[in-house]
């Protein structure tokens, strides 16, 4: 059985949207993948300031702006173990210098997995 011009046309026009579709499909996988590495690099950049902020070593930020850093690092959506593992740090950091500080009880509470 040969196919006629018609079959062939609705065969070519079957192949070009097959091949359409398959096209369009990459391009939104490299474009999901390349918005998903920006975020993450956009998360430990944002992560590395709040580290700044939490250790203070010029005395720059105050109390306040140390838990409003904590609050944030717990919305930081892929770097929860991250985050635990750097309060537990900064927790016995700052149990030298102000034992019964606020900021350590929140840092306690990261670090437990509480927030």
């Amino acid at each position: 059985m040969e196919w006629s011009a018609q079959e062939w046309a609705a065969a070519a026009a079957i192949a070009a949207v097959i091949v359409t579709v398959a096209t369009s499909a990459a391009a939104s996988a490299a474009s999901a993948f390349t918005y998903w590495r920006e975020q993450d690099q956009r998360e430990w950049s944002r992560l590395q300031d709040l580290i700044k902020i939490l250790y203070n070593s010029d005395f720059a930020h105050g109390g306040w702006a140390q838990i409003a850093a904590i609050s944030e690092m717990t919305t930081l959506a892929r770097r929860k173990e991250v985050v635990r593992k750097i309060a537990a740090a900064a927790a016995d950091h700052w149990q030298i210098s102000a034992p019964t500080s606020p900021l350590i009880s929140e840092l306690r509470k990261i670090a437990a997995g509480k927030k």
